[in-house]
């Protein structure tokens, strides 16, 4: 039971026999406090200095404890003690203080209790956990000290609101499955999980609080004894079983169902009777209490409840699996969510039931397969050239309104087309065909469209790729020339049928996508789509405007517009016209709407809008390549990048010939540290386009993030004879990696040939990497001046908010602090996520060279709840090492080895930023030599293995001398 004041979990003196096979009994509550100290417990708390305070009631705002801990305010107090807001002066950093009353600070149970919730808290490192400093004691207090939360607990979100939204309980039980499940895998299960222990900060960020009552379940059984909190126990907690992660998982759904209902299932008035319902009773599913609660969401909370743990979700990870599911972040599996129960009963019994529970369990149907398809051009036989090209859009768009119908892009048939045939004109059906075959693509369409009486007749068929056969035909004939555009719908109904659309009605469907006014916005529409593709972007401006011109409404010309000027980069201009295009929405299919919010989205640089409306796209539409390829785009700006593998991989699977989509599959295969992996998808792209230098990249990169930096070289050779930008992006690429080895005099030679050979090409983009590379050696050499002219270069050529952060730490670095803050300020009236993000980075790293850590840690966590950057990571570090907080700083540079994938292009834009990957392990050296660890000797000569043919910069010398040191 818990504390009415503090939610202190209590063992009440009841014993409540129940029936036979249900017995409870309850420890009791007034703990032994005249028992002798425990040695073992007391050897884990950290003794600090003799302070001023002598007792728990004198902490008042100014107190200081052992002349390290400066109370601040104070947050709680219940019976087990008190929680102040409290200021670490060692590291000048802000923390949550919990003290322990001190007539109970000598109980050996309550320090044990203490002690476990830092030892296993310790022992998970996850952004949904709390994450725990040290124990202490000082003029005979016993305290806690943990991260500062400032947010609210759950508890007082639902008492304050009754209940939460759909949306909201998942988004926040989601995020509770995470921080469960990192605990899980280190085999700590919390037992005392409930409302009060669930943190949400301003952000929406969730964390998982007081593991006082964990066990880990290497260390045996916790049975015979009654542990957590009445209200939010299991059931074989209730029996004081042994129990193991599923306990929590149970109390999961009992929380998601409060947050659901606004009400308890097991409220009762007494304890017994609490304890009692769980065992015996099953409680209503949430959507039977209200039904505008989603069944599938209730149909979570229910698997959860489970009374006997095997009939439960076996980890929190499947919890995670079915609330993304449910909320659209990921596309459903074909598994099965319920497992097949077996059955105990009687013969007779399983006769008469037997027909019910197989209906129950069936499997449901699996999705239908996905079928690409090729739409060739249609004759046009009326010879009026506004049907040229027209109804092959508007034909692709209605037969995408099945969810497993892909339309192969007619551009990109094109382009193959001349390499198949060269000198062809057109893609008629048979030219269609060989494409589709090399391609892998299973259906082709063929048709025409000609004159009957004073209307208009159009036919088409369905070929099968590989042999010819026709799989279908279709024809409707439209009276009037206007009227074509609206029978588009009811040609192509015959043809989804065919293909397996199960949902086609046989009355005539409203038409797909975009439904122009007249065929001369259709087919300007056409025409720009085609210009867009091929890159001629003037092309396409005049053509979408000639669409608009002759349909004020047709919001997908608008959206095209949009897209062109993004690519241009005229941001203004894109996202007027994107905006447009959102007013005009109505006029789109639930497609097309998906694809064009998603578009702006990703143009102002709101990945997790952007996520959502492509997570939806995919879900609606499994089929949708390059719905896939965009949501994996958005987690990978938002550093998801398993979640940008998964569905990297369902695009490449829909389009395995789609070298574009094969080369990001490489891609986040390397930034997520497969390398073994991104090597065999970068050769996968190479056997499509032997000349795609971007897949040599990946397959440099992949070698030195494996730690073979010499096999990069001749990666980077082959570069430099596959044209302009593989020279361009090989020379960097070398530089680099000698950089990464320490020869700053060779790496800047090439940098000076590479930069004199971009400028030639007008490659400003290029030329201003060179010289961040270059500022980058000269500062590593300690050469400051000639660092912040190649700085000033590097700014003087322009470039992206990347290169802008980097410019900016490199001022820092070269102590040039003002012209850092120059750049941070033009960051920082940006609108996207990406460069607020990198202003608050350039802020924290400005704090940190300031002397001032406790402002530089604020600043890194909030440029983190932004974007979770590697870069983030690294400065993080170097900053505790700074305050010689030691334990911070080697988990900040153990995540940066842990994802030194992204670290090899640092901002995801084909520029190679290996240098960094040594220097993780000089000062992860340094952080376990602060620990006391001989792991710093590892760190160390793996640093030096690298450098050793280098030149013997400020590191090298400093990590030579820490080594032999030891």
């Amino acid at each position: 039971m818990s504390c009415p004041q503090c939610a202190t979990p209590l063992h009440i003196p009841v014993a409540a026999n129940l029936d036979n096979d249900a017995t409870i009994a309850l420890e009791s509550a007034a703990m032994d406090q005249t028992v002798a100290q425990d040695p073992s417990v007391d050897s884990a708390w950290t003794r600090v200095a003799t302070g001023q305070v002598n007792a728990a009631s004198d902490l008042r705002p100014g107190s200081v404890i052992g002349k390290r801990y400066e109370i601040l305010e104070v947050l709680g107090e219940g019976g087990m003690g008190a929680v102040y807001r409290a200021h670490d002066n060692e590291v000048d950093r802000v923390v949550a203080l919990k003290v322990i009353r001190p007539d109970l600070a000598g109980n050996p149970m309550i320090l044990r209790m203490f002690k476990q919730e830092l030892i296993l808290a310790r022992q998970i490192t996850h952004r949904n956990v709390i994450r725990i400093y040290d124990l202490g004691t000082a003029d005979g207090l016993r305290f806690i000290t943990m991260e500062l939360v400032n947010g609210r607990d759950l508890k007082s979100l639902v008492t304050e609101q009754g209940k939460l939204t759909p949306e909201s309980a998942a988004e926040i039980m989601e995020q509770v499955c995470e921080g469960l499940d990192a605990a899980h895998k280190e085999s700590v299960v919390h037992r005392d999980l409930k409302p009060q222990n669930i943190m949400v900060d301003a952000q929406g960020k969730v964390l998982v609080m007081d593991f006082g009552l964990a066990h880990s379940t290497d260390s045996g059984g916790t049975g015979g004894a009654l542990l957590g909190t009445p209200d939010y126990m299991s059931p074989e907690q209730a029996q004081k079983k042994d129990v193991d992660a599923r306990s929590d998982l149970f109390t999961v759904g009992l929380i998601l169902y409060e947050l659901l209902t606004g009400i308890q299932p097991f409220k009762a008035n007494t304890l017994a009777e609490i304890l009692l319902r769980r065992i015996i009773e099953t409680a209503p599913a949430p959507a039977e209490v209200d039904p505008s609660i989603p069944k599938a969401l209730s149909d979570i909370v229910v698997k959860c409840m489970a009374r006997e743990p095997a009939d439960r979700y076996q980890s929190a990870a499947q919890i995670v699996h079915d609330l993304q599911v449910w909320r659209g972040v990921i596309v459903p599996s074909n598994t099965k969510t319920w497992k097949r129960v077996t059955l105990g009963f009687a013969v007779a019994v399983v006769a008469l039931i037997g027909f019910s529970v197989t209906t129950y369990f069936r499997k449901p149907p699996p999705p239908q397969k996905t079928v690409t398809m090729l739409v060739a051009d249609f004759v046009n036989q009326t010879g009026e050239p506004v049907l040229n090209g027209t109804l092959e859009p508007l034909f692709s768009s209605a037969m995408e309104g099945a969810s497993f119908i892909n339309a192969f892009n007619r551009t990109q048939a094109r382009q193959i087309a001349s390499q198949v045939q060269p000198g062809v004109k057109s893609l008629d059906a048979s030219v269609a065909r060989l494409v589709a075959v090399r391609e892998g693509v299973n259906i082709v369409v063929s048709g025409a469209i000609s004159k009957s009486g004073s209307g208009y007749q159009v036919a088409v068929q369905a070929l099968d790729s590989a042999n010819g056969n026709v799989i279908a035909k279709s024809d409707t004939r439209a009276p009037t020339k206007e009227a074509i555009l609206t029978s588009i719908s009811g040609l192509a109904r015959p043809i989804r049928k065919s293909l397996g659309d199960t949902r086609v009605s046989d009355k005539l469907e409203t038409p797909e996508t975009f439904t122009a006014a007249s065929l001369d916005a259709a087919h300007s529409y056409s025409q720009g789509q085609e210009a867009q593709l091929l890159g001629q972007y003037d092309d396409a401006i005049k053509f979408y405007s000639a669409a608009i011109a002759a349909d004020a409404n047709f919001g997908r010309a608008y959206s095209g517009l949009g897209v062109v000027y993004r690519n241009l980069g005229q941001r203004e201009e894109a996202e007027k016209h994107l905006k447009l295009a959102l007013s005009k929405i109505g006029q789109m299919s639930e497609r097309e709407r998906y694809r064009t919010r998603g578009a702006y989205y990703v143009l102002e640089g709101n990945f997790s809008k952007a996520r959502e409306e492509y997570a939806s796209l995919v879900k609606l539409f499994p089929s949708d390549s390059a719905g896939h390829a965009n949501l994996a785009i958005a987690h990978l700006y938002l550093r998801n990048l398993p979640a940008a593998l998964e569905e990297g991989r369902k695009a490449v699977d829909i389009y395995p010939k789609n070298v574009g989509q094969r080369l990001n599959l490489s891609l986040y295969s390397l930034y997520a540290g497969d390398f073994e992996g991104a090597k065999r998808q970068a050769n996968e792209t190479l056997a499509l386009n032997p000349k795609f230098d971007r897949a040599v990249l990946v397959q440099a990169l992949a070698e030195t993030g494996s730690g073979k930096v010499a096999q990069s070289f001749p990666l980077f050779q082959k570069m430099e004879t596959l044209g302009p930008r593989g020279i361009s992006t090989a020379n960097l690429g070398k530089a680099d990696a000698l950089l990464y080895q320490g020869r700053t005099v060779q790496a800047i030679e090439v940098l000076r040939s590479g930069i004199a050979a971009d400028l030639g090409n007008k490659n400003r983009t290029g030329a201003s990497k060179k010289h961040l590379a270059m500022a980058f050696a000269f500062l590593l050499a300690e050469s400051r001046s000639k660092a912040v002219d190649a700085c000033d270069q590097a700014v003087t050529l322009g470039g992206d908010e990347s290169i802008q952060l980097a410019a900016a730490l490199l001022y820092l670095e070269a102590g040039q602090p003002a012209k850092a803050r120059a750049l941070k300020e033009k960051l920082a009236q940006r609108l996207e996520t990406v460069p607020r993000a990198y202003s608050k980075l350039i802020d924290a790293e400005d704090f940190a060279r300031s002397h001032k850590p406790a402002e530089a840690v604020t600043a890194f966590q909030e440029a983190r709840q932004l974007v979770d950057t590697w870069i983030g990571h690294f400065l993080l570090g170097r900053t505790y090492l700074e305050a010689n907080a030691f334990a911070e700083a080697d988990s900040e540079f153990d995540a940066c080895w842990k994802r030194r994938g992204e670290a090899v292009d640092l901002y995801f834009d084909y520029a190679p930023t290996t240098r960094f990957l040594p220097m993780v392990l000089y000062y992860l050296g340094r952080s376990r030599e602060g620990l006391g660890s001989p792991a710093a000797a590892e760190s160390f000569k793996a640093f030096l293995d690298i450098r050793a043919g280098g030149a013997p910069d400020a590191q090298v010398l400093d990590a030579r001398k820490r080594l032999a040191a030891r």
